[in-house]
Order: structure tokens, then C-alpha cells, then sequence
């Protein structure tokens, strides 16, 4: 599910450049939006013929949860924490990554249309294998000290993203990019997993709520930043020193707030690796 995500990012440099040539980039937007707003109304006629009620669910009475018990809980900002800090990398190369190559190697825009396209490929193939190494590292032992692992190894070659300014050549670059995305998403597959490690099954929907809008909100003051360091001429090596920087605190943080927390099951995480 995690990979779907990749599949639009994978589309649109192949086709956007190339109706924003013929149509202009207003054109572009008015199209975006209305392709968005067209999958909502079919989402909405196809999610009102599912049922999406756990067969076991059906004959038990939900607990009331409030918000104030999931925003005190330690653990949600362990994650929500470790969502901020690693999608800094995602949002800045999803919204920055055109300009960078652009500003870099001297492409036009249609001649972005592949090497972005390459670059998503690799996220998406970093989203599956994600999802499956855990049970290949972990054989007869513990999944969740795999999945630790994994996600610190994940986070180690994310923070390599500065290396793609040594590059002169765009294949080079746009290598070093695509290995850093598939780490990322390779990192947030295990994320979303961890979740229902170190939370009970009555808090995993919000938790991953709470977490999904802190990273969003983080990517955009990212996003917002950037054009600014941008403006000021300093170019892009800040910026990718600070997300790299900030991918390598995302598995410290998680270790250290899951640690001293009161989760469910916070040593089999921790203790296990």
C-alpha cells in the first residue's frame, strides 16, 4: 500500500512537463486539481459499496478513547517524532527535486521526465522490499529487532542525500537520489509497522494519524524554508545537510522516547536489538 503512494510520483514528470509545455503551467494546475478532485468522487461511490468492519469487531462494543489519553502517550510522539524528522528528505525532493536537478545538471523540463521517473521507481522498489526484508533479517528470531534494524540501517543511507551534489553527471545524481528514497520509503514502511508493535490495536488508527499530519506539517515549514535559503543564494547544500541530519536523529529519537515510555511493549523493540 505504502508503494501505490510512488505510482503517481512515478506519472506525473512523464507527463506533466509535456502539458505544460503545450498548455502552460496553469494549465497543469487546473488539470492536477481536477484529476484530484475526479478520484475523490470516485473514491466516494467505491468506499460506500465496502464494508470495512472487522468481521471480530462487529460483536464488541467500542471503548470510548479520547484524543487528551493518545496526544499524552509518549509513544505517539515517538512516532509522530520519527515521521517529522524522516520526511523531511520525501518532501523535499518531491517538491524540490525538478529545481535541484534543474539548478544542478541544467536539464530542461522535459528532459526531467525519466531521471525524476527513475527516481520514484527506486522509492517504490525501497517501499516492498521494505515491507518484506523485516521477515528475511529477522528468520527464526525476533521480527521486531528485524525491523529495528532496518530502520536504522534505512536512515544510515538516507543521510547520504548531500552525496548527490558530488555528482557532475545526471545519472550519478539522480542515482544517489533514487537510493536515497528507497531508503526512506524502506524506512517508513517499517514506521507505520512499528506502530502496531509498540501500540494497542484501539489507538494504531489515530497514533498514525497524529503522525502522518506531524510529517506533513513538517515537510511543509521544509518546504517553506527552503524557497527562502533558496532566495538568499546559499543553493541546495544546506538544506540536504539538514535533512540528512535530520534522518540520522529520527531512529535515536524513536529508540530513546520508546525506551523510557510507557508502551505496550517498548523491549521488544528496544531491548531486542
Amino acid at each position: 500500500m505504502n508503494a501505490a503512494s510512488c505510482l503517481g510520483a512515478i506519472v506525473t514528470p512523464l507527463f506533466i512537463p509535456f502539458f505544460g509545455l503545450a498548455l502552460g503551467w496553469r494549465a497543469c494546475f487546473l488539470l492536477a486539481g481536477a484529476l484530484g478532485l475526479a478520484w475523490c468522487v470516485v473514491w466516494y461511490f467505491v468506499a460506500n459499496r465496502v464494508s470495512w468492519r472487522a468481521p471480530e469487531a462487529a460483536s464488541e462494543p467500542a471503548q470510548a478513547l479520547s484524543w487528551r489519553a493518545i496526544l499524552a502517550d509518549r509513544t505517539t510522539w515517538a512516532i509522530a517524532g520519527a515521521k517529522v524528522l524522516s520526511d523531511q528528505a520525501w518532501w523535499l525532493l518531491l517538491f524540490w527535486g525538478p529545481d535541484l536537478l534543474h539548478r544542478t545538471t541544467g536539464l530542461g523540463i522535459a528532459e526531467l521526465a525519466f531521471p525524476l521517473a527513475f527516481v520514484y521507481v527506486a522509492a517504490a522498489i525501497g517501499s516492498l522490499t521494505g515491507g518484506a526484508l523485516p521477515a528475511l533479517i529477522a528468520g527464526k528470531g525476533s521480527l521486531v529487532s528485524a525491523r529495528n534494524r532496518l530502520l536504522t540501517i534505512s536512515a544510515l543511507v538516507a543521510a547520504t542525500m548531500p552525496l548527490a551534489l558530488l555528482f557532475d553527471s545526471v545519472w550519478g545524481m539522480v542515482l544517489v537520489l533514487g537510493i536515497v528514497l528507497a531508503a526512506h520509503q524502506c524506512f517508513s514502511v517499517n514506521l507505520f509497522a512499528t506502530i502496531t508493535d509498540v501500540v494497542s490495536p484501539d489507538r494504531i488508527g489515530r497514533v498514525t494519524a497524529v503522525a502522518a499530519l506531524c510529517g506533513n506539517l513538517g515537510g511543509m515549514l521544509l518546504l517553506w524554508q527552503t524557497g527562502r535559503i533558496l532566495s538568499s543564494g546559499a543553493g541546495y547544500l544546506p538544506v540536504l545537510l539538514f535533512s540528512g541530519a535530520a534522518y540520522l536523529l529520527a531512529p535515536l529519537w524513536l529508540r530513546v522516547l520508546l525506551r523510557i515510555g510507557p508502551t505496550r511493549a517498548p523491549e521488544r523493540l528496544i531491548g531486542a536489538s
